[in-house]
């Protein structure tokens, strides 16, 4: 098993870099903490400081107790102030991406990585609250609803009895991340909130614009777990923009 994993890891890294044309050498200046870490179990924590997304990886500049690097992983949602947990991958040095036409001095390609650390959640409570990303803010705004649809504050307060159904939802887009897992993902707020849950996420193949006032149609799909510590609570799927 530990011989496939390590041939899996080596199909992986190979696949990455002929893609974007790196150049590794060895190093010998790197603290020792960082090396030779990707087959273990040790789990490296760090706040995100910079995100870059491109066609298939995200490459996030991590702050891990005072020490800045950049990592690069599968592409996946993450915002700037989030914290990421993961093992520390293959070391690229003078890495080019030919994608963003830019060089990395010193990059960790990583496999595993999380939103959430290993064993802290054990409930769905404490996973609903864990999936609030911490730099989601509430705006001022306040937004009408349109007609036949309904505010966030009612989505939240009646989630259970809008599950499975179509609803449209109008509001403010405070967030895009465009094409993450086929996908782009869009953030709104209408100035309504059921407790502390005043955002909604809605998953679609439109592109809108942050700060754009729009109308949503869309399912509603309760307890979304896209892996990687990525749990929604309550979000919209497949949804179109309603002119």
């Amino acid at each position: 098993m530990r011989n496939y994993l390590m041939l899996l890891s080596v199909v992986i890294f190979v696949g990455f870099t002929s893609c974007n044309n790196a150049t590794k050498t060895p190093s010998t200046s790197v603290n020792t903490s960082l090396k030779s870490k990707t087959h273990t179990t040790l789990k490296i924590s760090g706040k995100v400081t910079d995100v870059i997304q491109t066609t298939s990886y995200t490459y996030c500049k991590m702050n891990v107790s005072g020490s800045e690097y950049w990592i690069a992983i599968s592409k996946m949602p993450v915002d700037t102030g989030q914290v990421l947990y993961f093992n520390i991958g293959s070391e690229m040095r003078n890495f080019h991406s030919r994608e963003l036409n830019r060089d990395f001095p010193l990059l960790y390609l990583v496999h595993d990585v999380s939103t959430i650390p290993d064993g802290k959640i054990k409930s769905l409570q404490q996973l609903e609250r864990a999936a609030t990303k911490p730099d989601i803010v509430k705006k001022t705004v306040k937004i009408k609803p349109v007609k036949n649809g309904i505010t966030i504050a009612k989505l939240y307060a009646n989630k259970t009895a809008y599950a499975g159904k179509k609803i449209q939802v109008r509001g403010k887009v405070t967030k895009y991340n465009p094409r993450i897992m086929g996908r782009n993902f869009v953030h709104i707020q209408d100035g309504t909130e059921n407790g502390n849950n005043f955002d909604l996420t809605v998953t679609t193949q439109n592109k809108v614009n942050v700060g754009d006032v729009v109308t949503f149609e869309g399912m509603i799909t309760l307890n979304k777990d896209f892996g990687a510590g990525y749990f929604y609570p309550v979000i919209m799927e497949k949804a179109a923009v309603v002119k």
